[in-house]
């Protein structure tokens, strides 16, 4: 594995820990009294498989298909965290609008990720 593929795989796997987390968080709290244990817990697993499924997608010599699917993956947690923290500190809008913004942003990233996966894999 190469440092730059470690990179984009632990980045991916942390946006994906960060908005699964803040997401479930955010949806659970008025339901049960401890929200914050549920979206750890969640955004563990989301990061983890997002980390497997980055680190797999862009290794050499994968098929295509695959390396589409690590691009969009990437770019999607990306963008969503990017842009719900950049939503959340640009005015007090509120968690749904941030995230709202998080998957706005996430979108267009993952256009662009599969965009750049389909012309890097030839």
């Amino acid at each position: 594995m190469s440092l730059k593929t470690g990179i984009v795989a632990l980045v991916a796997g942390l946006a994906a820990f960060f908005a699964v987390g803040m997401g479930v968080t955010a949806v659970t709290v008025h339901w049960i009294d401890f929200p914050l244990v549920l979206g750890l817990m969640a955004g563990t697993v989301a990061g983890l498989a997002v980390t497997i499924v980055a680190t797999i997608g862009l290794e050499e010599g994968v098929p295509p298909r695959q390396r589409r699917t690590a691009g969009v993956v990437v770019g999607f947690g990306v963008g969503f965290v990017g842009g719900a923290f950049g939503g959340a500190s640009l005015e007090p809008i509120g968690t749904l609008g941030a995230v709202g913004i998080g998957v706005i942003v996430g979108f267009g990233l993952a256009a662009a990720g599969y965009a750049l996966s389909a012309s890097d894999s030839g």
